[in-house]
């Protein structure tokens, strides 16, 4: 039997956060919500709606949200039907629109973005819109992107046994009483911990790229990106393992020079315009799940830090 997904709720689980969030434009498929206080003169940072569930726990205590809002405007941008099939270019153009939106609420050009969870993919189409600008990537109207960081957010795959190989998971089905309904859809090793933690589920996306075709070969713009990337991901994360990101990776920029910079530095330097974290063990303490990127309680430090590092880093990258 298939769940069909609830209405999302308009608060998006921000109203029990002390961090506000307020809705300052919609375009037809998405609302741009800007997080905390707007402060002029400060670089923005538009986040794309992790999808996978309710982003009210990025804005938990010394959370991902906290981290970002020290030195940054914050906008997200939430599709108004996650489980709605969209077209890729349509996916694309939204995108740009909601973009457009927030850079007038800020008065800023330039932006950041930054791709969450399972929702991250679909920064793809919009990003296969840029053109090369001085140092960013500009798009039709004129909206800037300096860099772009993704957590958790697998992007290709094209492996075997991956997330949406089979019938394995329950794509496209609500989540939201995950395990509680006999016979309902239940991701039942997720630990407990997560939920205590306020982990909403939301539902598995539909794959932007289909099974049998690489993100690259669909989007081949990847090669041709001159701005700065960041991936990071969790090692234990059986949702976006490293097989969903080493694709992109391995061809970013590879027609701008990127990657020949990248073989400069190691992949964990903050000052790497294609920077490589894995959570993991062997040099950041903790093995990482995919919901221990945005809860666990030395996320802050182990992760958080190294990624505004890295975006402070990125703003004065040597020319490639």
């Amino acid at each position: 039997m298939t769940y069909p997904l609830k209405a999302r709720s308009l608060d998006s689980g921000f109203s029990e956060s002390r961090i506000p969030a307020t809705t300052v434009a919609e375009t037809d498929r998405l609302t741009v919500l800007r997080i905390g206080d707007l402060r002029k003169g400060k670089h923005s940072i538009a986040l794309l709606d992790p999808m996978f569930f309710e982003p009210g726990i990025l804005a938990r205590p010394d959370g991902l949200l906290e981290a970002l809002l020290d030195d940054h405007n914050v906008y997200l941008l939430m599709w108004k039907s996650p489980d709605a099939v969209i077209q890729s270019a349509l996916i694309g153009t939204e995108i740009e629109k909601a973009i457009s939106m927030a850079r007038t609420d800020c008065e800023c050009t330039d932006f950041v973005a930054g791709g969450l969870s399972l929702g991250g993919q679909r920064w793809l189409p919009y990003l296969s819109r840029l053109e090369a600008s001085g140092d960013a990537m500009v798009d039709s109207r004129g909206n800037r992107i300096r860099s772009i960081f993704f957590i958790g957010a697998g992007l290709d795959y094209a492996y075997p046994g991956s997330l949406y190989t089979g019938d394995r998971f329950p794509v496209g089905q609500d989540l939201s009483s995950n395990c509680s309904n006999p016979g309902g859809p239940c991701l039942s090793f997720i630990p407990t911990s997560h939920f205590k933690a306020g982990l909403k589920l939301r539902s598995i996306p539909s794959a932007l790229v289909p099974g049998d075709l690489s993100a690259v070969r669909m989007f081949p713009a990847v090669r041709t990106m001159t701005i700065p990337v960041a991936f990071i991901y969790g090692k234990i994360d059986g949702f976006s393992p490293e097989e969903s990101l080493y694709p992109v990776y391995k061809f970013w920029g590879e027609d701008s020079g990127l990657q020949k910079s990248r073989r400069e530095y190691a992949p964990y330097d903050t000052e790497n315009p294609v920077f490589w974290l894995e959570g993991s063990e062997a040099n950041r303490i903790h093995d990482y799940d995919h919901f221990d990127l945005f809860l666990h309680p030395s996320a802050d430090d182990e992760i958080y830090d190294e990624l505004v590092d890295w975006i402070e880093d990125a703003e004065r990258q040597p020319e490639h």
